[in-house]
């Protein structure tokens, strides 16, 4: 019924051209908020952009490692001529046919013979295409690391130190945790009037964290399918069972010098937390940073939705 009822009133006070008409609010309604994390978007794009070069270098560098027997490994001059032909767009290449059917055909390895009479720079960077294609790198990004590495030192420089120079020049992104709360707040006033009303306040607090530990280079490519892992990966092996009774002597030291009072004398020998690789780091202070550094030095698109907001 309220509703009804504002209707009508807006529809009034359109026909007296003092407000827009009902349908036009209920579009401009529908439009509000679009595109507002534009930006952000954005920034995550080129983040996630960077991740996604590093592993198809990364990918690309062990497998042309793995090429080293061959007489002569591509050059850079190789890799602008073979860019040419696969930014054509009516150009198929044969290693995505291998990939879609890769299901279907086994593969050999031949990595030891030494098939230096069908050795072409064209064959090899196929091959590496290939190879991407298959662990799941996306062709646009291949084409831009090949162009980083054209662009390194002379049209005669090997694919190997080119690529390598790419892999020096790019930086990690350091990951932060983001941690917020709101605050609920009601100021109610002992006498109201016009100017002295009750106020409620909704505040929220960001503070920011940076990661001592990054899983950045961690793989995101998967080996095996669940299919293919045989349910004997999941049984303890003889070392799991080893690691974790040396975990549960640190656990009852705890228990012991706790509840028994015999042992009291000894709770300054106690290893209080298991030991693990990053020991070490995490007994350091955490770090904790101004959003708006975060946004001012990861990115100024970030920085500056961080000011709009």
């Amino acid at each position: 019924m309220l509703v009804i009822s504002l209707f009508k009133g807006l529809e009034t006070l359109f026909k007296h051209g003092l407000v827009m008409s009902p349908a036009s609010l209920t579009m401009k309604a529908n439009t509000l908020g679009d595109n507002c994390d534009k930006l952000v978007q954005v920034w995550k794009g080129k983040c996630e952009l960077q991740v996604a070069k590093k592993n198809c270098f990364g990918v690309m560098k062990d497998h042309l490692q793995q090429l080293t027997f061959l007489p002569q490994l591509p050059n850079t001059n190789d890799v602008k001529e073979f860019l040419s032909q696969l930014k054509q767009p009516t150009a198929n290449s044969c290693a995505s046919e291998i990939c879609a059917n890769s299901k279907d055909y086994g593969t050999l390895d031949l990595s030891g013979l030494n098939l230096c009479c069908n050795f072409s720079s064209k064959s090899v960077l196929d091959g590496t295409l290939s190879v991407l294609l298959y662990r799941g790198v996306e062709k646009d990004v291949v084409i831009q690391c090949l162009e980083e590495i054209s662009l390194q030192g002379t049209n005669e420089a090997g694919i190997l130190d080119a690529l390598t120079c790419c892999i020096e020049s790019k930086h990690e992104f350091p990951s932060y945790q983001i941690i917020g709360d709101n605050l609920d707040l009601d100021v109610k006033v002992r006498h109201m009037d016009s100017e002295n009303k009750n106020k409620s306040f909704h505040w929220f607090n960001l503070v920011a964290f940076k990661d001592q530990v990054s899983g950045n280079h961690l793989p995101d490519v998967h080996e095996k399918t669940l299919n293919d892992v045989p349910i004997s990966a999941f049984l303890p092996s003889k070392e799991d069972m080893l690691h974790l009774k040396e975990d549960f002597v640190v656990l009852w030291s705890r228990v012991i010098v706790k509840y028994m009072k015999a042992f009291a004398f000894l709770q300054r020998a106690v290893i209080y937390h298991i030991r693990h690789a990053y020991s070490q780091i995490m007994t350091e202070a955490v770090e904790e940073v101004d959003i708006i550094h975060i946004g001012k030095h990861a990115s100024p698109y970030i920085y500056h939705c961080f000011q709009c907001y």
